[in-house]
């Protein structure tokens, strides 16, 4: 990086997983490991390896998660309507086949008010 990180800053980013960047992506927004949003989780990716990409939502701490996408997308946004207040994680997935494994890359939360 050009100018290092103060520890604040460095424990405020989204934890995104090595492979995250191993797939060529780099996160546009939310630049935060936690957002506030009025219903809607938006994740904006760069993706010039065109990577399949989607995620999945869940109550912080259930073990039971729901899609964000009917299924997986190479566009820059992934969304998905937080269905009642709370606080979310949402977990990207992507590789190179929509149809095969995606691998876990990361996770944020949203805090849905």
């Amino acid at each position: 990086m050009p100018q290092p990180l103060s520890l604040g800053e460095f424990l405020r980013q989204p934890m995104m997983r090595p492979g995250f960047f191993a797939h060529g992506l780099s996160l546009v927004t939310p630049n935060r490991s936690q957002t506030d949003t009025p219903g809607t989780a938006i994740v904006e990716v760069r993706n010039p390896q065109q990577q399949w990409l989607t995620a999945s939502y869940a109550h912080k701490g259930a073990s039971h998660s729901e899609r964000c996408t009917d299924q997986a997308t190479v566009g820059p946004e992934i969304t998905g309507a937080l269905p009642t207040s709370g606080t979310y994680e949402v977990r990207l997935f992507g590789g190179n086949d929509p149809f095969g494994s995606l691998d876990y890359l990361g996770q944020l939360e949203f805090n849905r008010r």
